[in-house]
């Protein structure tokens, strides 16, 4: 009776009386095949776009090795295929060719890919299907002490630091990630525009009427909603001016001539009772500064940074945007000119 072979390794099994007084050649064979099968390394160079990875029958193959270190220097993706089709083999692997590494088996229904640089567990089911075990889209969920991750690899690309902007309407009810004392949370908008509130204040600013005007009014910064102050003019003026008072956490200020043809400009600064929530890092609710006399609208977009000297109240450093915000300002004139302004507030981020 002939020798037979088992089907995934190859090992031979000499037939009932054969082999007499030469059992060694045999037996010794097949104690390497076993060998490689449970614990075997073995390097193999790649070369052009495909190849064939065989388990022989009663003698030694690299099919046979557990563990497959692939190297080389490929220009594209090489297809190994898995040989006898009907084997079933677990093979580990490491890629090192500087492409990606395809294994197939059988008619190839379902092929495994090894990435370059990458790692993994290749399963082939004996018939037309290779998988890769250590592949993402093979693992249903990740569970961390007990808690499935749901997180995506775009969002953790973020958080790692991508740098590109989605834009979006920032609402109370959004979050942003905090450590709270050691514990990372989740801390919506509304209570950020609470901690503002209390720990720096709502700065005010004063706009009185000048020479030649009347009205005026006081608004403060940190508010959500529009503030509107209107100043009209006397009809016996003929370059009225408006003047622009510092308030509570304030300091700065000055007047203008409406009427001229050159630019203005009216400085605000933080006085030092408020500078403690200016350090990078920290948030402000503020508006765009006005930089001109007639009409206009200064608007700051969300994810794009302003010089610290372009939001009213001159703060320092630079800041992103996080939530629009805008500033109008309309000259009225007729009979009795005079300015409205309109102030929409948006958040801020100091970055440096």
């Amino acid at each position: 009776m002939p020798s037979t072979f088992t089907t995934n390794s190859g090992i031979e099994k000499p037939g009932n009386g054969e082999q007499s007084g030469s059992w060694g050649i045999t037996v010794n064979t097949n104690m390497d095949i076993l060998d490689r099968t449970v614990n075997g390394v073995v390097s193999i160079t790649l070369t052009g776009t495909s190849s064939t990875l065989t388990t022989a029958n009663g003698s030694l193959s690299n099919g046979q090795y557990r563990v497959l270190l692939l190297g080389g220097v490929l220009s594209a993706t090489h297809t190994i295929t898995i040989d006898p089709s009907d084997a079933q083999k677990i093979y580990y692997v490491k890629n090192s060719t500087g492409q990606t590494v395809t294994f197939t088996q059988g008619s190839g229904a379902v092929t495994a890919d090894v990435p370059n640089g990458g790692f993994g567990i290749v399963f082939a089911d004996g018939s037309d299907e290779c998988v890769n075990l250590t592949d993402s889209s093979s693992i249903s969920s990740l569970v961390l002490g007990g808690t499935a991750v749901t997180t995506t690899g775009a969002e953790l690309n973020v958080i790692d630091g991508n740098t590109s902007a989605t834009s979006t309407t920032v609402t109370g009810t959004d979050s942003i990630v905090f450590n709270d004392n050691g514990v990372m949370k989740q801390v919506s908008m509304n209570d950020i525009n609470t901690f503002i509130q209390s720990g720096v204040g709502n700065g005010t600013v004063t706009i009185q009427a000048g020479s030649g005007m009347s009205g005026g009014g006081t608004f403060q910064t940190n508010q959500s909603g529009n503030s509107t102050i209107t100043l009209n003019s006397v009809a016996t003026a003929n370059d009225p001016t408006v003047t622009l008072a510092a308030g509570t956490s304030l300091t700065g200020g000055g007047s203008f001539s409406l009427n001229q043809s050159g630019a203005q400009t009216i400085t605000f600064n933080y006085s030092a009772a408020s500078t403690t929530a200016q350090s990078v890092g920290s948030l402000h609710v503020g508006v765009p500064t006005t930089t001109n006399a007639g009409t206009a609208t200064y608007t700051h977009n969300a994810g794009s940074n302003y010089a610290g000297s372009s939001i009213l109240g001159n703060l320092p450093g630079t800041w992103r945007c996080i939530s629009p915000s805008t500033t109008s300002q309309v000259y009225n004139y007729s009979d009795n000119a005079y300015y409205t302004y309109t102030f929409f507030s948006g958040l801020y981020e100091r970055i440096s």
